[in-house]
């Protein structure tokens, strides 16, 4: 999540509800004072370096949804998470082949 997400009540809702830990940067005008629980304990734990690595994540979904499109057809959530690891197993294969047809041009 970007600074935009910046606020004590996301990351409580994150801590509390989905028992995950937060990785939100503090915005500008919260670094002189960091006010809240949840603010406090995500800027002793903050990491920039594992943060910085969203990227990789947001760059993969783009692409998966540019080639296969950003639809899912199944109704049920077993399905639909069936559909979504066969997109990522469709997106595999097809890098593969990328790959292999650069090595054999030569």
């Amino acid at each position: 999540m970007d600074k935009g997400y910046d606020s004590e009540r996301i990351h409580l809702l994150i801590h509390e509800d989905l028992r995950a830990q937060s990785m939100i940067p503090i915005r500008d005008w919260h670094a002189s004072f960091i006010s809240g629980k949840y603010l406090q304990i995500m800027d002793r734990h903050f990491e920039t370096k594992i943060y910085r690595r969203r990227n990789i994540a947001e760059t993969f979904f783009s692409i998966l949804k540019r080639l296969f499109g950003e639809t899912i057809y199944s109704r049920s959530h077993q399905q639909q998470v069936k559909e979504i690891k066969l997109k990522c197993i469709n997106f595999s294969i097809d890098r593969f082949i990328k790959k292999q047809r650069v090595f054999n041009v030569f």
